[in-house]
């Protein structure tokens, strides 16, 4: 038998096996319904050793359980130049504690035309039904039909995070709702449960008896791409997402996405629909070589940011000349081959080094590095440092550079080569999420052309975060090009310093990072923003930065005190701090509201401001 006929004859048997399993999905109910997950994984991977370069699944809905011991639903290795077409199909992963779909060093594969769904809702909600006096303390009734196991560490691991939202209202956080944490869970009942907050609910805050709160379950992956390269979705969607709808982790990235996160169905007996779509992020990016381009997006009700990208910092312990030691410890999840490999570690890559206040302070390629398995750290990492505390868990390099750097304990690296720069995100819409639309942190970006509505936090969020996640970078040569924003950062929370609705800027060690920062080459032009509570645009730690014909529609008809335990001045359009060489041109404010006093505010160590034909108005 020939190659081809040998192929076509695996294509057949495995149109007639999914025949069967569609057939088997649509006439039996879930209690029965036992399909097979490894026959449709085994039948693909047939279909690929025998050469064919793409295969098509039946339209149709198939139930998806986990193999013994798998962690992931379904699973690919080194699959390469390869599409899978799953037009017309819906996947129904069966088991909360598993992740769905893994892709592990695979180059140029397809994923095309899928949905995919969880069975059992990955997200909890019910009423408020009592607020105590003091505002330290929620009473909570579950919706009927959801998941009332919250203080079952199986599903829903530590406390849950929990967001409040006007009833009726999908995804968008309750207008000047407050950020807070349960501290403690204590249940009532069946289905009623008490939440002990962190701390009081502002008497500012708008929660009240009768808003629903959400909850996400335990962060687990709809879409894992791990070490990949070129990787495609073409016309996906996720409905009611198990965490991190996708998650990237190192490989070369350059991946082209077309998806959608979208709610989840109204599960079996609830008379409500799901306010939230997915436990986590739309796309979490982390180490990737090259940045992903989104095209036509959709993310809507995520319960965090709808688009995330980032390296990761490495911790300074020690430098002389030329070498420096440094624990480079990662947070990827999955496998690890060889635990000697360090996907933030390449000959040739370039390095930027960080002194103790966040200052970008030198510039130096990696020539050789080793790791340092026996090597004891000489000093204590400060507290602020929480993700390099424990010296067990460090991953300690030393790194030999192309030239001598003058560096000290405390600094941070940040690895130039592996942040997913020459990201785009192009035509998307984002909506109603508590997070933040698209937050950066690297270089060569475009963020064009997007429609992004009501997220708790900033739409466009381009900042650092050295201190608590470790996650990198600055940004460099970015333009954030005709989008429109409307009524983002609508979340009441003073304590969160980044307050505006575009936010350029870094926050660490109690204040915004001093000039010069690390930003550099920021261009924000040709977008329209639309009833902005607060902080329109707000830009620290920088040089230079473009702010030229934008719009602003009915800024500050209402107030809003978030950034204001940073200092934060809220009557303010523009608030800007610690940068230089920035020009403000050609911008224009129409129906200001009440709350806007003045267009600009040039604060402490800002220098070279330019501000030119301008028309703004204030009330």
């Amino acid at each position: 038998m020939t190659r081809k006929a040998r192929a076509l004859l695996c294509y057949g048997i495995f149109m007639v096996v999914l025949a069967g399993c569609q057939k088997s999905a649509q006439s039996h109910s879930d209690e029965s319904l036992k399909i097979d997950g490894a026959s449709i994984k085994s039948e693909i991977l047939k279909a690929y050793a025998s050469g064919r370069k793409s295969i098509t699944i039946p339209p149709g809905t198939y139930r998806i359980a986990p193999g013994d011991g798998d962690e992931y639903h379904l699973s690919f290795s080194r699959l390469k130049d390869f599409e899978i077409n799953a037009s017309g199909v819906t996947f129904i992963f069966s088991d909360r504690s598993k992740s769905s779909i893994l892709f592990d060093e695979c180059s140029n594969v397809t994923l095309k035309g899928a949905t995919l769904v969880r069975e059992i809702s990955p997200i909890s909600q019910g009423e408020i039904t009592a607020i105590s006096k003091d505002r330290k303390y929620l009473d909570i009734k579950i919706s009927q039909g959801y998941p009332a196991d919250l203080d079952d560490n199986r599903y829903f691991p530590g406390i849950p995070i929990v967001s409040i939202h006007d009833r009726g209202v999908q995804g968008a956080v309750k207008r000047n709702s407050s950020a807070n944490y349960p501290r403690k869970i204590e249940r009532l009942g069946p289905d009623s449960f008490r939440m002990w907050l962190r701390r009081p609910i502002d008497p500012r805050s708008s929660e009240a008896v009768g808003d629903i709160a959400a909850f996400r379950s335990r962060v687990l992956f709809d879409i894992h791409l791990l070490y990949c390269s070129g990787m495609r979705l073409s016309n996906v969607t996720v409905k009611g997402g198990a965490g991190m709808c996708v998650r990237e982790d190192g490989g070369d990235g350059g991946g082209v996405y077309n998806y959608a996160i979208t709610y989840g169905p109204r599960p079996q007996g609830a008379l409500l629909d799901p306010y939230l779509s997915s436990n986590a992020d739309g796309y979490h990016g982390n180490m990737v070589r090259k940045g992903p381009v989104f095209e036509g997006c959709l993310f809507e009700g995520t319960d965090d940011d709808a688009i995330a990208i980032h390296g990761l910092y490495g911790f300074v312990h020690e430098g002389a000349g030329n070498v420096v030691v440094a624990d480079m410890r990662l947070n990827i999840a999955g496998p690890f081959s060889d635990p000697s490999w360090n996907p933030n570690l390449r000959k040739g890559d370039l390095l930027r080094f960080y002194d103790e206040n966040g200052i970008l302070s030198g510039e130096a390629r990696i020539t050789s590095f080793q790791q340092r398995s026996d090597y004891s750290p000489p000093h204590a990492v400060p507290a602020a440092n929480r993700c390099f505390q424990d010296p067990a868990k460090g991953r300690f390099y030393e790194i030999e550079l192309d030239r001598p750097i003058s560096v000290g304990f405390g600094w941070h690296i940040a690895n130039a080569d592996a942040l997913g720069s020459g990201y785009a995100v192009r035509n998307c819409t984002i909506r109603d999420l508590r997070g933040r639309g698209v937050i950066a942190k690297a270089d060569n970006g475009v963020i064009e052309r997007n429609r992004i509505e009501r997220t708790s936090n900033p739409a466009v969020f381009l900042c650092p975060e050295i201190e608590g996640w470790a996650e990198s970078d600055y940004s460099q040569n970015v333009v954030v090009e005709n989008n429109h924003f409307g009524d983002c950062a609508r979340m009441f929370f003073p304590l969160d310093p980044n307050a505006g609705a575009v936010t350029v800027g870094a926050f660490e060690h109690g204040g915004f990072v001093r000039n010069p920062g690390g930003h550099r080459n920021i261009v924000v032009r040709g977008n329209t923003f639309e009833d902005q509570m607060g902080v329109n645009l707000l830009v620290t730690s920088a040089q230079g930065v473009r702010i030229e014909d934008n719009h602003f529609i009915r800024p500050m008809t209402e107030g809003t005190d978030r950034g204001s335990n940073a200092k934060v001045d809220q009557d303010v359009l523009m608030w800007l701090a610690e940068c230089d060489d920035v020009v403000i041109r050609k911008n224009t404010i129409s129906d200001p509201g009440q709350f806007l006093k003045r267009p600009v505010f040039v604060g402490s160590n800002a220098s070279d401001v330019t501000q030119e034909e301008n028309i703004f108005t204030t009330k």
